[in-house]
């Protein structure tokens, strides 16, 4: 790892015309994310590539140790199987519940799901590409309002 690896852009899941863009994507898979949620909204997101030093860490929104929080480890070549997201639809839209899959977690049936996913999230199509980043924008409230990811190309 470390050379320079193509990445794209992922279309976003949920509002994609207001407030502070986040943008980052790694030379690296990311290796450890942390996302933070109250009982209505993601607040925040921090993660770690590969490669990277350990006190290296990307933070987004309100990143508040009060709150729920969940982690996950993702090794270095344990591609996305599906990652998918809901958001609260109403008023200032916020990103409410996240799931995310590699293949690995695939074959052991298991799945890093946080916050309130809805019976009809939205799914972004990743299956067999590795996770390199993540871009949104974090609303005036400091909720994830939208949320994308970089990941490497699909396999035409």
């Amino acid at each position: 790892m470390g050379e320079d690896i193509r990445v794209e852009k992922t279309p976003v899941i949920g509002d994609t015309h207001s407030g502070q863009v986040f943008d980052v994507a790694g030379k690296d898979p990311v290796r450890w994310i942390r996302v933070c949620w109250d009982d209505n909204a993601v607040k925040g997101i921090a993660f770690k590539f590969h490669g990277a030093a350990d006190d290296e860490q990307h933070t987004f929104g309100d990143w508040n140790e009060t709150l729920q929080t969940s982690s996950l480890q993702i090794s270095a070549h344990d591609p996305l199987r599906s990652f998918s997201a809901s958001t609260t639809g109403t008023g200032t839209e916020s990103v409410c519940g996240i799931k995310l899959q590699t293949q690995a977690m695939h074959a052991q049936g298991d799945a890093w799901t946080i916050g309130n996913l809805t019976e009809a999230p939205s799914c972004l199509q990743v299956a067999g590409r590795s996770l390199m980043g993540f871009f949104g924008y974090v609303g005036a409230d400091n909720c994830i309002t939208g949320i994308g990811l970089w990941v490497t190309p699909g396999k035409t």
